[in-house]
């Protein structure tokens, strides 16, 4: 039986990277590759995305040199086929009979939804060559907008998420399944709340609360770690 009092219970933040913008970061990433997009469908906003041109889908298909999409949202990977979208495929990762390896797997806003997480990952190594960069994007556990719910005995969090990461617990997590991280970053986006469907009342409070959020990115230079979301970039371990 392991021995408690020599358990260390805390890590010091690894390096972490500051962006400003994920979904330029992963456009410039891919580009020249060929990718894997999993998670591409970006289920009940897909209509909306695409409409604002905010569909991450959309974006990596600018850079890449080869685009492969896959989802388990059977309805959004037909809406995408009928607007004229190739290679995008209905299929669960996990069991997912697809034989080709990619440069690049992006994996985004997937794996806080995943029920079982070694599966999952046993199965991306499968589209994996020694040299393939996987990319995990996911809420950052101490982003600073979930604290300040917490003020209000709220939290925020998605009704469909299983987990929510910090950097080192997703490193412990890859590394019981042959990934090693290589890059950890920490990206601070500006908060938007608004929608399009909203009427103009709606959008300026929408906009007034997102301009006093918005203020607290003062604190990004001395505490890089509350930011929004986390890219964790990882390869199979040599």
């Amino acid at each position: 039986m392991p021995d408690n009092m020599n358990i260390k219970f805390s890590s010091k933040f690894p390096k972490l990277t500051v962006i400003n913008n994920r979904d330029k970061f992963l456009q410039e990433y891919v580009k020249g590759k060929t990718v894997l997009h999993g998670g591409c469908v970006d289920s009940e906003l897909l209509g909306e995305r695409i409409a604002t041109k905010l569909l991450l889908h959309d974006i990596l298909a600018t850079t890449a040199k080869r685009l492969v999409g896959v989802d388990v949202d059977e309805e959004g990977i037909n809406e995408m086929k009928r607007k004229g979208y190739k290679d995008v495929y209905y299929a669960d990762l996990e069991s997912w009979n697809y034989d080709e390896n990619f440069d690049v797997i992006v994996l985004g806003e997937i794996i806080e939804h995943i029920d079982n997480c070694g599966l999952f990952l046993q199965s991306v190594m499968r589209f994996c060559r020694a040299d393939t960069t996987v990319i995990f994007t996911t809420p950052n556990n101490y982003y600073f907008l979930f604290w300040i719910y917490s003020f209000f005995g709220k939290e925020s969090i998605h009704p469909d998420h299983n987990y929510v990461f910090s950097f080192n617990s997703i490193k412990a997590l890859l590394g019981k399944f042959s990934f090693d991280v290589i890059d950890n970053i920490v990206v601070w986006e500006k908060v938007d709340f608004t929608r399009v469907s909203d009427t103009a009342f709606t959008r300026v409070k929408k906009k007034i609360a997102a301009f006093l959020l918005n203020s607290i990115h003062l604190i990004k230079p001395v505490f890089p770690q509350y930011g929004k979301g986390m890219i964790v970039i990882a390869k199979r371990a040599q």
